[in-house]
């Protein structure tokens, strides 16, 4: 039996349609630091890009199966839901299912067959409310923000390298925060590097033992309070991440079914890691993953 006779049928809100053909991208989000009379550059890796999928469907009317004898009809329902841009459960054959919604579609009839509509859909993975750091950390952007602003207010007049510093790692931290779909690892690196410096300043900055600058240290320490709450936050999520070593080249799907015993689950891989191929994942590579008992 041929392998995708044996997976669930591609589905988008649980509205099943037979694919023609489909295809998945993936990639990175990256910055690349270049540097004055300097070749090449730092590479920074900002976390995996969202998953778009393009699929091909003939919406056949009467067609001889139970699972597709309305698909005219069907691809009225699908097309009401694009319009009203749903994010829903879009299943892949061969990884699984993953929040998306439609961001394009094309139906297009020929003369020569009066019975089908000719449809191109794609989605985007919408991680809104699925996998995040924003999920878990209880500290509003708009908070922390306030802070950084507060504090770079505050510290300018000062000459102090330090402060400099702390207001770049600051706003690189806001940064990802504000965009939230990047997951813990990333985060929680600037959020230590950040908790250091503003450590090494309170106990290296005599001016700051001065009364006359009272407002500058509490600036600095409602800033740091902000850290380290984020701080909390992501280590209560990362009590229960997991890591399973692939011991073979596989698929999302298989390696679903290893960690949750439900090769369906193949999104949830997805959204926690940054894979190239989900059909080839290779050996050695760590999958990060929630405990399903947690």
């Amino acid at each position: 039996m041929a392998f995708f006779d044996t997976q669930k049928p591609f589905s988008f809100s649980g509205i099943k349609f037979p694919f023609k053909s489909y295809k998945v991208s993936g990639g990175i989000r990256k910055h690349v630091h270049e540097y004055p009379h300097t070749a090449g550059g730092a590479l920074e890796k900002l976390g995996r890009r969202l998953y778009e999928v393009t699929v091909s469907v003939d919406f056949t009317d009467g067609l001889d199966s139970p699972k597709y004898r309305q698909l005219v009809t069907d691809l009225g329902v699908l097309r009401g839901l694009f319009e009203d841009q749903v994010t829903d459960s879009l299943h892949i054959p061969h990884i699984g299912t993953i929040k998306a919604c439609a961001d394009e579609w094309t139906e297009e009839v020929t003369g020569s067959n009066r019975s089908t509509i000719k449809g191109e859909l794609k989605f985007i993975e919408d991680q809104s409310s699925a996998f995040l750091v924003l999920e878990t950390i209880t500290v509003s952007p708009g908070s922390l923000a306030a802070h950084v602003a507060d504090f770079s207010t505050k510290a300018k007049p000062f000459n102090e390298n330090i402060f400099s510093s702390i207001d770049k790692a600051a706003n690189s931290l806001l940064a990802i925060v504000d965009q939230s779909q990047l997951f813990g690892s990333l985060v929680a690196a600037k959020v230590e590097g950040l908790s250091r410096l503003i450590r090494q300043a309170d106990e290296s900055v005599k001016a700051l033992a001065e009364p006359a600058n009272g407002e500058l240290l509490e600036a600095l320490h409602r800033l740091w309070d902000t850290v380290n709450n984020i701080r909390r936050d992501i280590q209560q999520r990362d009590d229960f991440l997991r890591t399973f070593t692939v011991p073979l080249t596989m698929s999302v799907g298989q390696i679903s079914a290893a960690v949750y015993g439900d090769s369906s689950r193949g999104g949830e891989i997805l959204q926690l890691n940054a894979i190239d191929d989900p059909l080839n994942v290779p050996a050695g590579f760590k999958i990060h993953y929630y405990d399903p008992n947690a």
